[in-house]
């Protein structure tokens, strides 16, 4: 069908809906992939397509074109999906561009969100220990701790920070 409304029919809009569930598939055709870079040109279209690619690049080890499509997603990503998507640019930014200033500004404000991410914050404070920043991650933490109505998360949070503030006295 995509096919059918790319190339015959020329209905563009018809042809993402197909395009995406299409890229959802386990493999992916050349053609599909190429089509799809294509159509996420387009700011309208960018929205539907733009997680897919992100996860077909994924899947193939292409952290570079994922890179690229998910900074062009950040202009129209909103609500749930925008903090999925800066949670995934922070971990691409530590783990595959070593960028790890960047990656701990990226976490901060998430951090902040949602303190009962358990990757983010492992992921913010081995990044924030490495930068000698302990005592503002710990603050910041303590704050957004106040946030956590899960007692499960406030107890791993609670232990995150009993042992943040030992390695504090540690090194001091």
């Amino acid at each position: 069908l995509f096919e059918l409304y790319f190339d015959r029919m020329n209905d563009r809009g018809r042809a993402v809906e197909h395009l995406v569930h299409l890229l959802e598939s386990n493999t992916v055709e050349a053609n599909w992939l190429t089509r799809a870079e294509e159509l996420a040109q387009n700011r309208a279209w960018l929205k539907a397509l733009a997680p897919n690619l992100a996860r077909v690049y994924e899947r193939q080890n292409r952290a570079t074109d994922e890179l690229g499509i998910l900074t062009r997603e950040l202009e129209v990503a909103r609500g749930t999906r925008l903090t999925e998507l800066r949670k995934r640019l922070a971990i691409l930014r530590q783990d595959f561009l070593d960028d790890a200033d960047g990656a701990l500004e990226m976490l901060e404000p998430l951090v902040s969100a949602e303190p009962g991410d358990d990757d983010v914050r492992r992921r913010f404070l081995d990044l924030s220990a490495a930068r000698g920043h302990r005592q503002e991650a710990a603050r910041r933490l303590t704050r957004a701790m106040t946030t956590v109505h899960d007692l499960a998360a406030r107890a791993r949070i609670g232990l995150d920070l009993g042992r943040l503030w030992e390695q504090n006295d540690d090194t001091q």
